[in-house]
């Protein structure tokens, strides 16, 4: 029955069970050999229509033909590769079909500064049009703009580190973040660089100015004997001022002199 209605898998594994329990059923082995002589002549048949489709372009019909041969023998590798590569040049012809739409949409996106979007387009063409001249020249605009546009991002983040530690008074990580950024070559339209040595030379001058205060009132608290108050002011000194030796010095002492007195 199953033979009849071209269920090929059907009717041979049926017949498989039949031989098993009956190993010389003349009936069943007739029937397997004639279904096994079927289900190739039916897979033949698709497999060559599959192909003369695909020869032909005509990608939807070699599919559906390949997944009837799957529907005989789901495990078939002729038609699991037949179908891989006609699923790959079906998505490669129309991409190549749409060619000239990526190309003014890549255009378009980059007129709008929207970069990462019209390159993802004109890697389409190119992936199908390795050579394209129009699409090369896109590409390359497309990816200067794009590392403009980082080299921006990451100056505008160096500055911003900048400016938080300089509103903290720590002036010493505000000047290196801005060093930083003088450090970068670039294009830039919002990099000025005689702006940046500006921030810069504030806070070396905001700097010594409070450090110098902190450290005369720490001499100051030091005269007097006031060892902890005048403590504080050297701590201050060096937190605005890590680079200084002179205070570190004095910071020393006067904790020596603490430590001292506790003993």
């Amino acid at each position: 029955e199953a033979l009849k209605n071209r269920l090929y898998q059907r009717a041979l594994e049926n017949y498989n069970i039949v031989l098993k329990v009956q190993p010389n059923n003349t009936e069943a082995l007739q029937g397997r050999e004639n279904a096994l002589r079927m289900f190739q002549e039916r897979i033949s048949r698709l497999l060559s229509q599959a192909a003369r489709e695909l020869a032909a372009k005509e990608f939807t019909k070699a599919i559906v033909l390949y997944d009837q041969v799957l529907g005989i023998d789901r495990n078939n590798r002729a038609a699991l590769d037949g179908k891989k590569q006609t699923q790959q040049l079906m998505e490669s012809e129309m991409l190549r079909r749409n060619v000239g739409e990526n190309i003014k949409l890549a255009n378009s996106r980059f007129d709008n500064h929207d970069y990462e979007q019209a390159l993802e387009a004109i890697n389409k063409v190119l992936l199908v049009e390795p050579n394209n001249q129009s699409a090369i020249q896109i590409k390359r605009k497309c990816e200067a703009e794009i590392a403009i546009e980082n080299e921006r991002r990451r100056i505008m983040g160096l500055f911003s580190e900048g400016a938080k530690a300089f509103r903290k008074k720590n002036y010493d990580a505000a000047i290196a973040k801005w060093n930083e950024v003088l450090s970068i070559q670039t294009r830039s339209p919002d990099f000025d660089a005689n702006i940046i040595k500006e921030y810069i030379e504030r806070a070396k001058t905001l700097k010594n100015e409070a450090g110098n205060i902190a450290l005369k009132e720490g001499d100051k608290l030091f005269e007097q004997r006031q060892y902890k108050k005048a403590r504080d002011s050297y701590r201050e000194a060096v937190r605005v001022n890590p680079s200084s030796e002179e205070i570190r010095m004095k910071l020393t002492r006067v904790e020596q002199i603490i430590n001292e007195e506790v003993r």
